[in-house]
């Protein structure tokens, strides 16, 4: 099992793995909650929510990946949606969040990695995205963005690369 754990603002732990059965998954999910929840104290949180990343699933079998994903009892699904500037990569869309919605109750979270994430917020608000994260090196007014998503109703984040100072957030 590949893991890679990025931290965030909102206290998510967002996992990105490629997935391999249901038991690995369960046993590794419950050893995360143990050890999270070991440092609660030090992080101020009630609970720790863990939100699995699909980027590196299996996109062919978009059921049997959500499946397990319940049956670890993961808290939510992370859609990384990158536009190949920001990252190198190009990352997931809108559609792939259309799929999801049909599969499965698990609240839905888009991390916007893209260069104008303003370009985007709009279309994930209309498909029904639970949480918007928007990545705030690329945000030239990240408040006003975030307002918009809040104003919608929809839960708003912001996702920091590991290089960038938290002042630049928490003052």
């Amino acid at each position: 099992m590949r893991i890679k754990v990025v931290s965030a603002l909102s206290m998510l732990f967002h996992l990105q793995m490629t997935l391999q059965n249901n038991l690995t998954i369960f046993r590794f999910f419950n050893f995360l909650r143990k050890e999270f929840i070991k440092c609660r104290r030090t992080f101020h949180v009630r609970r720790v929510k863990i939100s699995a990343s699909i980027i590196a699933g299996d996109l062919t079998s978009l059921r049997e990946v959500v499946k397990e994903l319940e049956d670890a009892r993961v808290d939510s699904i992370h859609v990384d949606t990158m536009d190949g500037h920001f990252f190198d990569y190009i990352g997931l869309g809108h559609h792939l969040i259309e799929a999801l919605k049909r599969f499965t109750n698990l609240p839905i979270e888009v991390h916007l990695a893209v260069r104008e994430p303003e370009k985007f917020v709009e279309q994930f608000i209309k498909i029904g995205a639970d949480l918007i994260s928007v990545q705030l090196e690329t945000c030239t007014f990240p408040l006003r963005i975030l307002r918009r998503i809040k104003a919608a109703h929809v839960k708003s984040g912001v996702a920091l690369l590991p290089s960038t100072p938290l002042e630049q957030v928490w003052p």
